[in-house]
């Protein structure tokens, strides 16, 4: 997590640090989605969240930013000349890539997706997302993931 981020999330409950604002009560809940990197400490999944029930909608959604799916994102990578010149075909390349990313982050998070979702469900979702709860705001407690995630199922623990 960026130092920004860090020293952010603390400033905004210091008195006068902004002038202009009142200061929050309390530190706000930083969260952050998933990456394989592991320096200077691993992910670890606090929340899982399946989507395959809302899949199609995010490859839709995803598919609407053309510039940087289809120009500036493949350029980067080097693969600009394997963009499909057709919608359907973009959509198509889209559809994989996201399935092939989020199925991975489901079979890397598996634990966290059976903790929130119990064992049966939880090892069948194919695709998902996770967020890791910073230390550098305001910790998650068991009372606040039903009103902070309230599409999760109700269960009593969904935290380790």
């Amino acid at each position: 997590m960026g130092v920004v981020v860090q020293d952010a999330a603390y400033t905004v409950i210091v008195p006068n640090v902004a002038p202009l604002s009142e200061p929050l009560s309390r530190p706000p809940v930083v969260g952050y989605l998933f990456d394989s990197f592991t320096d200077p400490t691993p992910y670890r999944a606090t929340i899982a969240i399946a989507t395959d029930e809302v899949f199609e909608r995010k490859i839709d959604m995803v598919h609407c930013h053309v510039s940087q799916m289809y120009e500036w994102l493949p350029y980067n990578a080097g693969i600009l000349d394997q963009v499909p010149d057709d919608d359907a075909g973009r959509r198509a390349m889209t559809a994989r890539n996201l399935r092939t990313r989020f199925g991975q982050v489901a079979d890397t998070c598996r634990e966290a997706l059976v903790r929130c979702y119990g064992e049966r469900r939880g090892k069948a979702v194919q695709t998902a997302e996770t967020i890791m709860v910073s230390p550098y705001g305001r910790g998650v407690g068991e009372d606040d993931v039903p009103r902070l995630f309230p599409f999760l199922p109700k269960r009593r623990k969904y935290l380790s």
